[in-house]
């Protein structure tokens, strides 16, 4: 009986407070001055981006950042397309518990871009995305920019 008190009274709340102290992840976060609704952008321009990679978890832990970019617009029949433009693996970081690093990285939006029918301004999203290679988690931020998508642009 004793030892069933025991039991339930220091082992029990140990393990559920190490469970819920582990809940923690990698985290990324992206800001750009050009991601701004009054900034009009075209292909070729190139973009600023400022990335930020924590590990909030309690062991240090490989972090692989990646970056893709997709592009939409609004075909001649009023319908919504997406194409997918560029998906690379940008770096690698080794980030002790409780390290932060801040990239800087410029991008260009692709020249070899048709203008859509009609031509129009477009929204193109550049993505983020953290995982963890050692505690399994991940993140994504993402910005959206404006580009105008018009015939000889």
């Amino acid at each position: 009986m004793a030892g069933k008190i025991i039991y339930l009274a220091i082992i029990c709340p140990a393990l559920l407070l190490m469970w819920t102290g582990t809940s923690k992840a990698v985290t990324i976060n992206m800001s750009s001055p050009q991601a701004d609704p009054n900034i009009v952008l075209k292909p070729g321009d190139t973009v600023e981006l400022t990335i930020t990679a924590a590990n909030e978890t309690r062991q240090r832990d490989i972090v692989v950042i990646s970056l893709s970019m997709t592009m939409t617009y609004t075909d001649q029949n009023g319908q919504q397309r997406t194409i997918n433009l560029v998906r690379a693996e940008r770096m690698r970081l080794i980030l002790a518990s409780g390290q932060t690093v801040i990239r800087a990285i410029e991008t260009t939006l692709p020249e070899w871009l048709e203008a859509p029918v009609p031509p129009q301004i477009v929204k193109v999203t550049i993505e983020a995305s953290a995982k963890g290679l050692k505690t399994d988690t991940q993140s994504s931020d993402s910005l959206d920019f404006l580009v105008a998508m018009f015939w000889g642009t």
